[in-house]
């Protein structure tokens, strides 16, 4: 099965990745265009794709809730290339894993803060197409709201 979901919703992420055992696949910008809907106003609908194998050793462990904790699959060394206040840094090209954060509640940010919104979409779209482009794939999704990033 495939489908998109937004990169910036963390609750999506964490369920897509860990509950479900889906694999992201690639990064979309601006996947569907300007919406006019109430919750898009009209901003990039950026979009992560996800494959989930039903029969994959990652979807099997993710239904008996028997996948490893991501935090524990962090390498030593790894670049936090997004930080949790939404700044970018620059990533060393060989880097055993890089971080990128996410907001705790994109919803409520884009409701208080559209420009906040908007730069977290920019500064999360170039870290992962940057990741992905430089051989790294998105391999699960943290407990304190990162994608974990590994050599592939």
């Amino acid at each position: 099965m495939r489908w998109t979901f937004d990169p910036l919703l963390r609750r999506n992420a964490r369920f897509n990745l860990r509950s479900l055992g889906a694999e992201a696949v690639a990064y979309l910008p601006d996947f569907y265009g300007p919406l006019s809907d109430g919750l898009n106003a009209l901003e990039e609908t950026d979009r992560l794709a996800v494959h989930w194998r039903l029969t994959s050793e990652r979807a099997t462990q993710a239904a008996r809730r028997r996948l490893p904790k991501p935090d524990r699959a962090v390498p030593s060394g790894a670049e936090l290339v997004v930080d949790h206040q939404g700044t970018p840094a620059s990533a060393t090209p060989d880097a055993p894993a890089q971080l990128v954060a996410v907001p705790p509640d994109i919803d409520l940010l884009r409701a208080n803060d559209r420009p906040a919104a908007a730069h977290w979409r920019r500064v999360v779209r170039t870290a992962l197409i940057t990741a992905l482009a430089d051989g790294y794939r998105i391999a699960d999704f943290t407990s304190d709201g990162c994608y974990l990033l590994l050599p592939h």
